[in-house]
């Protein structure tokens, strides 16, 4: 079974695509590939008030054929 791809969206442009696979101890050995999670954290480093409002998309998909699962994220900047 393929780890699911993890990627964030806006206005239909790639931010980010890069996976995290946490490592899961197993005793004294960690191995990344037994891992039931995959994680993909988005970082802006330049947060400025046109953001204010933006709307993320987060897509989950699990095999090229599979639909995305996918999640809205709307940003507050205070």
């Amino acid at each position: 079974k393929p780890k699911p791809s993890v990627t964030w969206w806006r206005d239909g442009k790639l931010l980010d695509a890069v996976v995290d696979v946490p490592e899961m101890m197993s005793g004294s050995l960690t191995s990344r590939s037994s891992s039931k999670f995959t994680n993909n954290h988005l970082f802006i480093g330049n947060v400025t008030r046109s953001l204010w409002g933006a709307k993320l998309e987060c897509r989950a998909q699990s095999g090229p054929m599979k639909r995305p699962v996918v999640r809205e994220v709307p940003l507050d900047i205070y």
